[in-house]
This record gives C-alpha cells, structure tokens and sequence, in this order.
C-alpha cells in the first residue's frame, strides 16, 4: 500500500500525521476521472483559467502518453496490450517527478476503462496509478447528457454510440471499482456531480491545501471565536458530543436513510471499516461523501434527520440551567453534521447559548477528527484557562475525554456499540490513565466496565458537581451574634484579646452550625458517677480536618478546633500545602478564614481540594464574608463552579467592599503588626 502525502491514519489517542513538509514527500496528484465525453478536457482547459499556475501543473493524459511514444499516439495504438501498459506508467510516473522537481500539484484527466474491439469497457489503469494519485474527482455526469453531447459531436468519429442502459453499467462500474480501489490505497475519492469549473476549482483548491495543521488551526480559531464572543469570559466549559450522547439517536445515520436501502448501513460503514479507521483522510473522505448531495437535497436531508432527533431530557435540564450562568459555555463537537444540530438546538430554544463544531461540507473548511477533539480541549484549558467538562460515547471521543478536567462517557442501550467502545475504553483507563464517570441512560442501564474502573454518576450528582451548591448559614442579626461580633469589629481591640474574640466567634459558629452540616453522633462515655451515658459529637470528628488560611485564619482555627478536639488540625497558607496525605482517610475539611472578601483564596483552596478528594464534605468558616461574594453578582459561588455543594458558616455579612490594609487589616489587627506598613 503506498503512503500519500496525508501520512499515517490519526488514531484515537490523538496522534497526528504531518503535512507536507519537505521536497522529499511526494506530490499531490489530482486525477478528474470519468467516461469519455464527459467533458474532462473541457474541464481541464477551465481550470487552467482560474487555478493559480505557480501551484498547479495541467496534464492530459492522453498528451503525456503522446510525448513520450516514438510516433504519438497513432504508433500507441499498434502496441500490445502489456506495451501500452508500460507506456501508461511511464507516463505517469513522469508527471509524478515533474511536479515533484517543481513541488507543484498535478492535475490528470485520464480514464479509467476503455471501450475494447468487442465494445466492452476494460480496465486500463496500472498499480503505478495507485501509487502516484493522492485524490480522484470522478466526474458522474447524467448519461442522457453524454448521449446527446456524442450525437452531437462528430468530430470524434472515435467515440462508439452505446445504448444508454450499457453507459449508465459502465458508468456505475467506474463509480464502485474506483471507491474501492481508492478506500484500499488511501486516495480521497470525489464523486461530482457538475462539471462546473468554479465549484472543481474550490474543490480542488481544498484539497490540495488540506493537511492536519491547517485543519486543526481551523477548528481551535473557531473556537477561540466562541469563547471569545461573551462579555464575561467563560471559566467552565460543557464539551459534549452529539450524536448518542446529547441526543438519543445517531443524526448520521438519519441523513442517510432517504438515499439507502439498508437501514444498519451507510456510507460510512464501509469507509470507517477501512483501513482508514477513524484517521483525518478518513473524515476527509467523509466530507467528500456528504458532499456528493447538492446543497438543496443536503438541506432537505438535514431537516429531516433533526426533525426525528430527541435531545436526552436530562441533558436539556442540564443546558436550560446552564444557560443561566455567564461563566459556563456549552459547545457541541460533533464528527458529522453541525448544521443538524443548529436546528435540533434552535428548536430546542438553546441555540443562543449552545454553540456547535461540526464540518461535514467543503464550505466548513475543517473536519473534526479524533485528535481535533483532544486538541479543542488543550485549547480551552491553556489558552483559555477555563475547566473543561467532556462527555462522550465512543472512541472518537477518547482523546476529548483524556484531555478534559473531568470526563463522564455516556451509557445507553445496545450490545454492538458497547462492544466496538469497551475496548478501546478498557486500554484508554489502563494504559492512557484515563480517569472518567459513567452516565447511564436510563440509571437502571447495564454499566460499561467494572464501576471501580469506571464509577457511576447520577444526573442530579452530575449538576450538583458542575453548577455547586453553595449553602449559606449566617448569624448576622442574632442576638449572640451581635455580642460575639462588636470586639472583632471594635479598631481598639488587636493583639491577644482579638485573636481571643475571634477564638470565641469559632467555636459558637462550630457548634451552632458547623453540626447542622455535618450532623452529629452518638458515642459512650462515662457521667460523673461512673456510670455510662449517651454523649454527642461532630459525626466523624477524627475524620475532620480543620484548615486555618494563615495568618489571619488561625485564631478562629483554634475556635473550632476547641469544639471539636478530635479532628485533625492542618496550617496551610497557599492550596498547595494540603497534600493528598493530609485527606488521606477523612470525611470532612472545615476551612477557616477571618474575612472573605471575593472569596478567590477560598476557591483556591475548594478546589485543589476537590482534584484530590471529590467526595469530601467541605465547610468554610468565616466572621464577616462580603455581601458581593454570595449576592448579586455572586463572585464566590461563580468561582466555585463545578466544586460541588460546598457550604458557607459566617458570623456576619458586609456589605463593605474596602480591603483592610495596616491597621485595617484584620491580619495586622490580630497580631499586632499593624506598624509594619508604616515603617514601609
């Protein structure tokens, strides 16, 4: 099998082909195949017009055959067929180094069968053909037009009349033999339907600019514009695939079913099933398939494909919610056809907020390939800095799912496609470390893999884990409160009678509330008279640690730690001092902070926290949290978007927004280092 200018296939983990890229690759060869007068040499004539000559050399075939035969094509003629058959591949061969030698793209117009002495058609391609054509463009012009185009041209005595029932069989021979032969070689194969010299020359343009780079840069600049469009910039974004995982069936397969007569098969099957696989000449030719549907029938199998498509319910609960948060965007990535999708979402209501990827067309000027997905996802986390939130069915999406920040594969009905997926998924978690949830659809569906490997996640957890829960438990306008809040509050009061205002705050705060969070447990001890009794506790307290946020967070620190003596106590200054060590075993982390201002130290740390331990319960403790952070603009709970339920205890809320510094600053204030900024 010869290696085109494409490269190797790009297989699921994302590895990528290169371009062309040195004088050493060899040429893009373009063949405009069809039967005889079908209008190739026209067509050839026409495209010199308008295709730039500094990349691009003409041949006929029929010409280079002529130049290189002592005695043209009269002395061709008289050769036996094995003669005529060497001559072929010189010829093509000679081409093949000419556009090599000046790293221009050729362009053929040859054939494919003849018509013999019997008025058969026969082979008359070589393995030379195979070895030099990178693309074919077969024109599949209506036979009634070649039959009245002969009749009329009598200046070709040479071209036999056949009936139209035999042309419309060669024509179809042509048309299967050479979709194979090309699927087997790794040549693009184009099925056009015009002879229009405008529509050929885009096409032509196309392909021979195409390669994985240019490709890739196109679909990540598409995306850049999407993250780009809103006002607040995105920080969490929803990567879904579309078919089988946002909606229920496979939008694909529906566009298809008008033009077939299997409903299991389609024209991709065969391609996908190819030595192809899932590689960017694969959804190259793919583009290429959808492209053999003019632009009205595309249309009209388009809308009809969306009208028959069911987004899954719990997923539009999932986008309707989002759609309330300038923070989450939610993109569809999709291998087939985007528009589909526009219209499924637009009817939904969601196409507003909802943005699709997704090249099926030579208009798209991209195709989204498996290591396209991988990248998209890179893209968003590096450049974008934002989290990413992949979900996804099949080995296309692997390395989205790889890439992302959290990754849930989709699980539904139907033994054939979990056997095509469970291996590549199984060799994605052994071997790529793939860490990833499984959503079933409907809960009560067979699992995919052991639920070690790959753990269950339920809708509700799912939106609990991505929007958060914030749960708000404030004391600002009890009695207690007030008490407990005036000396915190009092510029006269620093040092050690401070630190022991803010010791007290903890504790009330500890036990008034940080026990309804986590709920409290029995345990035996003995009474005064030795006798056994029933005592409470925190549920779990030696499974609790508490987390001051040094300095200012360590008086309080010592509060709570006073209620709840078994937990474990931890200093930390920067979310990077906790260690996956220090959670190693625990329930619960009680954070604590004298002031949260925006709340971005918070978040910091709930965060790390959660990339070690996803199910820990977290409580943050605080005095005073501004009003801004958890009203109105909400500032905290937007940044901990996807941390899931996190719950917030303060003494008080402010609605000041002055960040103290020297003697303002509550740090300063507790450890009477207030002077420090004045001396500076």
């Amino acid at each position: 099998m010869s290696k085109t200018q494409h490269g190797m296939a790009v297989d699921v983990s994302g590895m990528a082909s290169s371009a062309l890229s040195s004088s050493a690759d060899p040429p893009v060869i373009i063949g405009i195949y069809g039967l005889p007068a079908f209008g190739k040499t026209h067509l050839l004539n026409e495209l010199r017009k308008v295709l730039d000559q500094y990349h691009y050399k003409f041949y006929d075939g029929s010409e280079v055959i002529e130049r290189i035969t002592g005695g043209g094509l009269a002395a061709f003629k008289q050769l036996d067929d094995e003669q005529k058959a060497e001559k072929r591949t010189t010829a093509i061969n000679t081409i093949k180094e000419e556009c090599r030698k000046v790293k221009k793209t050729g362009i053929v117009a040859g054939h494919f069968m003849l018509l013999s002495e019997d008025h058969d058609p026969v082979r008359i391609d070589t393995p030379a053909d195979w070895e030099t054509y990178t693309h074919i463009i077969y024109l599949n012009t209506p036979v009634k037009e070649i039959v009245d185009r002969t009749q009329k041209d009598s200046g070709r005595p040479d071209r036999n009349q056949l009936p139209m029932a035999a042309l419309e069989h060669w024509q179809n021979e042509e048309k299967t033999l050479l979709r194979k032969i090309c699927y087997e070689n790794r040549i693009l194969f184009a099925l056009a339907n015009t002879a229009d010299h405008k529509y050929i020359s885009k096409l032509v343009d196309h392909l021979r600019e195409g390669d994985v780079k240019r490709n890739t840069h196109s679909v990540l600049h598409e995306m850049d514009q999407i993250i780009s469009k809103p006002e607040t910039k995105p920080q969490t974004v929803l990567l879904f695939d579309a078919d089988k995982t946002l909606g229920i069936e496979d939008a694909s397969r529906l566009f298809w079913m008008p033009a077939k007569e299997s409903e299991d098969k389609t024209p991709l099957n065969d391609l996908f099933n190819s030595s192809l696989r899932y590689s960017y000449l694969a959804f190259q030719q793919a583009m290429l398939l959808y492209e053999e549907s003019d632009e009205e029938k595309f249309l009209e199998h388009c809308k009809k494909a969306a009208s028959c498509i069911m987004l899954r319910p719990e997923f539009v609960e999932l986008l309707e919610e989002a759609a309330k948060y300038s923070h989450i965007a939610v993109v569809v990535i999709t291998s087939w056809i985007g528009l589909i999708w526009d219209m499924v979402l637009e009817r939904e209501g969601l196409g507003d907020k909802v943005k699709v990827i997704g090249g099926c067309r030579l208009s798209d000027k991209y195709v989204v390939t498996p290591a396209v997905k991988g990248a998209v996802v890179k893209r968003l986390q590096t450049v974008h800095d934002a989290t990413v939130w992949a979900f996804g069915d099949s080995e296309i999406d692997l390395p989205m799912l790889k890439n992302a920040d959290k990754a849930f594969v989709v699980v539904g009905p139907g033994e054939k496609r979990q056997r095509a997926m469970w291996k590549a998924l199984q060799r994605a978690i052994d071997v790529d470390g793939l860490e990833a949830h499984q959503l079933l659809f409907p809960e009560n569906a067979e699992p995919w893999l052991n639920t070690r490997m790959l753990p269950i996640t339920t809708s509700e957890q799912l939106r609990q884990s991505i929007f958060g829960t914030l749960e708000l438990m404030e004391a600002t306008d009890t009695p207690s409160a007030l008490v407990l809040q005036t000396p915190m509050r009092n510029s006269a009061m620093s040092g050690n009678q401070l630190r022991q205002a803010h010791d007290r705050c903890g504790w009330y705060l500890a036990i008034h509330h940080v026990t309804q969070v986590l709920g409290t447990e029995k345990y035996t001890m003995h009474d005064v008279h030795q006798s056994q009794t029933i005592g409470w506790r925190l549920k779990n307290e030696d499974k609790t640690v508490i987390i001051p946020i040094m300095r200012g967070g360590e008086p309080m620190a010592f509060g709570v730690s006073d209620a709840f003596p078994k937990a474990v106590f931890h200093h930390a200054k920067e979310p990077e001092e906790v260690l996956k060590k220090h959670l190693d075993g625990m329930k619960a982390v009680i954070l604590v902070d004298a002031v949260i201002n925006e709340g971005g130290t918070i978040a910091g740390f709930v965060k790390h926290i959660r990339q070690i331990n996803s199910d820990i319960d977290i409580v943050v403790v605080a005095g005073v949290v501004q009003r801004d952070a958890i009203r109105g603009p909400k500032v905290l709970t937007r940044a901990l978007s996807g941390c899931g339920k996190v719950s917030l205890v303060t003494l008080r809320t402010s609605e000041r927004k002055y960040k103290g510094r020297g003697a303002t600053d509550t740090g300063d204030r507790l450890f009477n280092t207030t002077h420090i900024l004045k001396e500076l």
